[in-house]
């Protein structure tokens, strides 16, 4: 097992670059999903940033950058996609303004949190066109909107004329 401990040196966790191997071990290690590994890792880096801002751990490359974890991006299972029938089944059970989201996310590709951030001031009708600015994210309970890659979507116009028909 790994420990972080202070050896009565002028820094704490003397020999960790020696010992990077042994870290990993220690991840393999642990019964938690590779996502919550990788957490774990994200907060061990942040904890050795703050060290080196402290003066505890001289600056320098941080060690936890060179700790792999395997599969941390990899999806436990296959997304699960709704057909073109079960998404219409959806969406008649759904009630505005939700019906309406569900449809331009849908027909435009968006991810929710774009969708969620969309204004009106966005839509360019007389072009067919849409601009993909912002995305919200949820901070307790506040929601906060932010950059999300400014891109141009195009509006397709069969899609959008089959979602006015149903």
């Amino acid at each position: 097992m790994f420990t972080f401990g202070h050896d009565g040196a002028s820094t704490p966790c003397k020999g960790l670059r020696q010992r990077l191997f042994e870290v990993e071990n220690w991840f393999e290690q642990l019964a938690m999903a590779a996502k919550t590994k990788g957490h774990l890792k994200a907060v061990m880096h942040r904890l050795f940033e703050c060290a080196m801002k402290w003066a505890l751990f001289p600056l320098g490359r941080n060690p936890m950058e060179l700790v792999e974890i395997k599969d941390v991006t990899k999806r436990q299972k296959p997304p699960r996609v709704l057909t073109h029938d079960e998404f219409w089944n959806l969406v008649k059970f759904l009630q505005e303004p939700y019906r309406t989201m569900v449809l331009v996310a849908q027909c435009l590709g968006l991810r929710i949190s774009e969708g969620m951030a969309l204004q009106w001031s966005d839509f360019d009708f007389a072009n067919l066109t849409v601009r993909v600015q912002r995305g919200v994210v949820h901070e307790s309970w506040h929601a906060k909107t932010v950059l999300a890659g400014k891109r141009l979507q195009e509006i397709h116009q069969a899609r959008c004329r089959e979602s006015r028909t149903r």
